[in-house]
């Protein structure tokens, strides 16, 4: 198809989008170019943004399984087109509207990938460099916190809406959570699946369902760790406080600065969507310009552009985690307590029963499509539930600012060793409302030795204000963010019966469960 002009009412939307994202003026319009990219025995449907001046600064390549209509070309390439930069926009094999099986997650990407960028390179129009972007492991994303996490899916259901007569767009997004909550609350959750897919279950999701170790051989082609070890080119991440894929990109960052990699992570106060709009297309224009054209102004020297919450503040750090100037630990304690003080040496324990037929729901909990759907972090009703426990701090005397990420020791035990834990650190203001800071799940190894358990929490960076509270939430689920723990050890996908818990956290002298801070200035 010969390449289609940019009509009006897109170039008004480009101009303004551009503006509202702090981008500098378009210097071109671009032309849209329908393409079938061949890999192997399907093709995978592209479209080409080819910016109208003679000779295009360099080449973008954007491999997307959320399509490739208009939302999705406004902030990956009509912003770059319309500033020089040729712009290949392709969707994965078996999303709308490419060729392909069945859509399966991420298992054709590594082949797909390299099958594309060998096409590209044979093509006339191409410029001889290229940049691109994308996740490494998708089976530890469903996987690793040894519970599933449910936007396997949300995503699955996205992915296969149309065969079923269903318009994939933010009205249904919206309606989603609702939508899939049967499926979520199924018992075994195979069945749900199948009656929700109307007995056409992808294969992929079959397998993960049923699969709960991302090391099972199932996942292999999902992990591209293999990148990480050889990635040699200038790299930028993008990830925010409220972004599910914050451990995901912190790991990313970690292993690519250790091997010396000139790599760069901005980290601001997003979702997950939030995380690919606005402050970063600016940024990752800067990026662009230095790393792929070397032109422009340049890109910032700082390793790392954090934004503290509480302070509500843009800084520059050499690093991720930064060098901590101290620690603070607090000690849980009778009577959900949290303080410095250490527990005197026989204290009363803490309980908590944790009912599978009534799991506790995901409150506060950042999910993929936060700001499409309607986001709080606010979480005083998950302290106020009588199956969870809680430890708060008296006021604080004094700012603090943390930094880093918190870690919680943790005497913990059970009377029956198939458990999740949920652990929230928050602060609750003046007027008693508690709002989510950081947080980790995981479900418990159930062979595990009787001693101290050590979790690390997600990335932070947040001033708490002197008048405020620190509280510590630990529950045994957060359903259907993460599928509920059965209780019985049976596969999480084919379970059929529950086990209600009792969880024990224990605060003494001899077991002194503690909330650990990473301090930058107190």
């Amino acid at each position: 198809m010969a390449p289609q002009e940019r009509g009006w009412v897109n170039l008004f939307v480009d101009r303004f989008v551009g503006w509202w994202s702090g981008l500098p003026g378009e210097s071109c319009s671009y032309t849209v170019e329908k393409l079938r990219i061949p890999v192997g025995h399907v093709h995978l449907a592209a479209n080409l943004y080819h910016p109208t001046i003679p000779k295009p600064y360099g080449t973008i390549l954007v491999r997307t399984s959320c399509g490739i209509g208009p939302l999705m070309a406004l902030g990956h390439a009509r912003m770059f087109a319309s500033r020089g930069y040729q712009v290949l926009l392709a969707a994965c094999r078996g999303t709308d509207p490419s060729d392909g099986q069945e859509v399966s997650m991420g298992v054709h990407e590594a082949s797909d990938g390299l099958a594309t960028v060998s096409w590209m390179r044979e093509q006339s129009w191409y410029t001889g460099s290229f940049g691109t972007s994308g996740p490494h492991d998708f089976g530890r994303f469903i996987w690793g916190t040894g519970a599933m996490e449910s936007h396997a899916v949300a995503w699955t259901d996205l992915m296969t809406s149309s065969k079923r007569g269903i318009i994939p767009g933010p009205a249904y997004i919206k309606k989603q959570p609702e939508i899939l909550r049967p499926v979520y609350d199924s018992v075994p959750l195979s069945e749900g699946l199948d009656k929700h897919f109307q007995h056409d279950t992808p294969n992929f999701l079959r397998l993960f369902n049923t699969h709960p170790d991302p090391s099972d051989p199932v996942y292999k082609d999902l992990s591209q760790h293999t990148a990480l070890q050889r990635a040699k080119i200038p790299i930028l991440q993008f990830t925010g406080w409220k972004d599910i894929g914050l451990p995901s990109v912190t790991e990313q960052y970690k292993a690519l600065s250790e091997r010396g990699v000139s790599t760069f992570m901005t980290m601001g106060n997003w979702s997950h969507l939030g995380a690919q709009r606005g402050t970063t297309i600016a940024e990752g224009f800067k990026f662009i310009e230095k790393y792929l054209a070397n032109r422009g102004e340049g890109f910032r020297t700082s390793p790392v552009r954090a934004f503290f919450t509480g302070s509500e503040e843009w800084r520059d750090l050499p690093a991720w985690p930064p060098s901590p100037t101290s620690t603070d630990e607090l000690y849980f304690g009778p009577g959900g307590i949290l303080s410095r003080d250490l527990p005197s040496e026989s204290t009363q324990d803490s309980t908590f029963r944790f009912d599978p037929k009534e799991p506790i729901a995901n409150i506060g909990l950042p999910r993929p499509f936060d700001d499409m759907i309607p986001a709080n972090y606010e979480d005083t009703s998950l302290a106020e539930r009588s199956d969870v426990v809680v430890f708060t701090s008296t006021p604080l005397d004094s700012d603090l600012e943390v930094c880093g990420e918190p870690t919680v020791e943790l005497h913990h035990s059970s009377d029956y060793p198939h458990v999740d834990l949920l652990i929230r650190l928050s602060e609750v203001d003046n007027n008693g409302r508690s709002n989510r800071i950081s947080d980790v799940y995981k479900r418990l190894d159930p062979a595990r030795e009787s001693g101290p358990l050590t979790f690390k929490l997600s990335a932070c960076a947040h001033k708490f204000r002197r008048g405020k509270r620190i509280r510590v939430i630990i529950a045994g689920g957060a359903h259907p963010a993460y599928i509920r723990n059965l209780g019985t050890g049976e596969n999480p996908g084919l379970g059929t019966s529950m086990q209600a818990v009792l969880h024990t956290i224990h605060h003494s002298a001899n077991a002194a469960s503690s909330l650990k801070l990473p301090i930058l200035s107190a």
